[in-house]
C-alpha cells in the first residue's frame, strides 16, 4: 500500500482498502458506511478537485454547526462531518480514542 500520498485515480484501490479498514477499526460505523469499493474509488478520484460552489456550501454547513454548538439549540455534527459534493449530502460519525 502506498502511503503519504493524496487519494487519486492512481491509488484508488489503496484508498478504498485503507478507508474500509479505518472504519472497521473505529467501530463507530460499519465498514460499508461510505459505500462499496466502487464508490470509495470514485471518491478517491475526486479528492484533488477544488470546486468553488462546494467550498461555499461546506463553509455554510460548518458555520451552521458552529452556531448550533454555541447556541445549544440543536445537535451539532458529532466529531466528523463528511460532505458528498456529488449528491450534496452530509454524513456524521464519532471517532473514539483507543
Amino acid at each position: 500500500a502506498k502511503t503519504g500520498k493524496w487519494p487519486g485515480e492512481d491509488n484508488a484501490s489503496d484508498y478504498a482498502d485503507k478507508t474500509k479498514t479505518w472504519l472497521a477499526e473505529s467501530k463507530a460505523v460499519g465498514e460499508d458506511y461510505l459505500g462499496d469499493d466502487d464508490k470509495l474509488k470514485h471518491m478517491a478520484s475526486l479528492a484533488g478537485a477544488e470546486v468553488s460552489p462546494v467550498c461555499a456550501v461546506l463553509g455554510g454547513v460548518i458555520g451552521n454547526e458552529v452556531i448550533k454548538a454555541i447556541s445549544g439549540k440543536a445537535e451539532p455534527a458529532n466529531n466528523v462531518l463528511m460532505f458528498d459534493g456529488v449528491d450534496g449530502g452530509c454524513r456524521t460519525f464519532l471517532l473514539k480514542k483507543k
